[in-house]
Order: structure tokens, then C-alpha cells, then sequence
């Protein structure tokens, strides 16, 4: 870890392989998290990562019979039809977002939790290659144990990755995501957050702007 080398620094050597190795040990717990994202349009991840509170909209189709009140009719199967096709491609690309949303939060959990081993190890008194092997032991309890603070820090490490970190409360674009959430918005307006936080991001990296 080239970060790991500056003074005051607080990473540790390590890290990413100890995060690598938890994301490749949790990948086929990432692909059931983006395969039940998909099925019911939940943000699954987030939810369990503590980073995104339920929505209590997911699962509600906008487009459907029982929405506009035509069950058991000829014209609300149509409906229900033409709700499915446009629901269809949001929920699976939901699924590919959580997934990808599950891996990153492994490896930013992994990351976290070597270093913070790491870090307990060394107030033990333990340095050099003693403390890098407790470090590995706890490390290893940590990730099939990991406190919720844990994991949430983990969470919101993996929204700033996939760019659906929370938008600034009370602002115009953090309004609008709030209305976005609507079951016929987020049918049109599927992935604001990530379009608002995408341009963003480009906007932080651009000198002058």
C-alpha cells in the first residue's frame, strides 16, 4: 500500500489485499444480494449496510391494474403488462448496481477491519511481524462478525464507490431525490442520485470549476 508509506498516515500495509480477499469470499453472497435487489427493487445492500433506510415504496409499481383501480379486467392486464416491460430493465439494472454495491462494501469492510486490527494490535505492544500476525486473526473474526458501525462506515464507503452517496439534505438536488423516490418517478427517473453524484465527481475533479 503506497498510502500506507506517508508519516501520519492512516492506512496500513495490507489493506488492500485484506480487502480483495473479503470481496472474493463474499462473491457469491453479492450475486444473491443482486439477484433479490432485482426481484423485489430493493436497494439491498444499502438496507442491510445501514447506509439507505427501506424504502417504503419499493416493490409498489406505479404502472399496474391495482394501482389505478382496474383488477380483474381486460384493460388492467394491458396495464399490468406494459408495467412489467418498463419495469423490467430499472430492477436489473438495480440488481447489477447492488451487486457491484455488495462487492465494494466487502472490500471497504475488509479494508476497514484490517485496520482497525492492525491498530488494536499495535496498542497491545505488538510491532513488526507479531503485530501483522494478530493483526490477520482478528482481522479474520472481524469480517464474519462485523460490527454495524463497521459495516455501516463500509456501506458508505461502497455509495461513494458506485455514486449513490447521500445528496445534501435540504438542497434542491436532495429534494429532488426525495420526489424521485415515488413509485411513477422513479419509474422515469430510475438512478438520479448516481446521474447528480457522476456529474458531480467530474465537476470536483475538473481544475477551475
Amino acid at each position: 500500500s503506497i498510502a500506507a508509506l506517508w508519516p501520519g498516515s492512516p492506512y496500513k500495509f495490507g489493506e488492500p489485499i485484506a480487502g480483495f480477499q473479503t470481496m472474493f469470499d463474499g462473491f457469491w453472497r453479492s450475486v444473491d444480494v443482486g439477484i433479490e435487489s432485482a426481484k423485489t427493487g430493493a436497494r439491498t445492500s444499502q438496507i442491510e449496510g445501514g447506509s439507505l433506510a427501506p424504502n417504503p415504496y419499493a416493490g409498489t409499481r406505479a404502472i399496474s391494474s391495482q394501482a389505478l383501480g382496474l383488477e380483474d379486467t381486460g384493460i388492467g392486464k394491458g396495464i399490468d403488462y406494459l408495467g412489467s416491460v418498463l419495469g423490467f430493465a430499472p430492477r436489473a439494472i438495480g440488481g447489477v448496481h447492488q451487486f457491484t454495491h455488495d462487492m465494494g462494501r466487502q472490500f471497504a469492510g475488509g479494508m476497514i477491519a484490517f485496520r482497525e486490527a492492525v491498530n488494536s494490535a499495535n496498542a497491545e505492544g505488538l510491532t513488526g511481524i507479531a503485530s501483522y500476525q494478530k493483526a490477520f486473526s482478528t482481522y479474520a473474526d472481524t469480517v464474519n462478525d462485523m460490527p454495524a458501525k463497521m459495516r455501516l462506515n463500509a456501506s458508505k464507503e461502497a455509495d461513494q464507490m458506485t455514486f449513490v452517496n447521500q445528496l445534501e439534505k435540504g438542497s434542491l438536488p436532495g429534494l429532488a431525490q426525495q420526489a424521485a423516490e415515488l413509485p411513477i418517478l422513479r419509474t422515469l427517473l430510475p438512478f438520479f442520485k448516481i446521474a447528480y453524484n457522476v456529474k458531480k465527481w467530474g465537476a470536483d475533479m475538473t481544475p477551475g470549476v
